[in-house]
């Protein structure tokens, strides 16, 4: 950079400039995650965020604002989360944690009104709709469905 003062010199000054490349913001979140509450499990969402400018703000659906969040919802939810770079750039990504706990299988059912294995229930079995169920005998044959 050239410049003429006044005094009809000639000076000469010198300025470092510094350019950065950008690299666009990524985010990457898995897709689904099963859980069973009632077994206690909990799903750790982790947010692989890279690219963007710092510092990059993160915002779940449910209010965090961390890298990963542990869930552990009653009900099947999508969570969902939005980063914002210092450059004004989003990226988005969500996740389904599907909550399904295991059905117990029962294997002895003796309705003989003895008292001992008349009745059963299929726990969790409310958990998954248009569900259908069949009662076969130990020797293979169908007696409901």
């Amino acid at each position: 950079m050239i410049f003429e003062e006044c005094s009809g010199q000639l000076d000469t000054s010198t300025a470092t400039l510094f350019i950065s490349d950008y690299t666009p913001m990524q985010l990457a979140l898995t897709d689904s995650v099963n859980i069973c509450d009632q077994l206690g499990e909990i799903a750790i969402l982790n947010a692989n965020l890279s690219g963007g400018l710092d510092p990059v703000i993160i915002n779940w659906s449910d209010g965090s604002n961390n890298d990963s969040i542990d869930v552990s919802p009653p009900i099947t939810k999508l969570f969902s989360i939005t980063a914002f770079d210092n450059c004004n750039k989003e990226v988005s990504d969500s996740c389904f944690v599907w909550v399904q706990c295991p059905v117990e299988t029962i294997n002895v059912f003796t309705p003989n009104n003895d008292g001992i294995n008349d009745t059963w229930q299929v726990r969790e079995i409310n958990r998954y709709p248009n569900n259908r169920v069949w009662i076969f005998t130990r020797t293979g044959f169908e007696v409901y469905s």
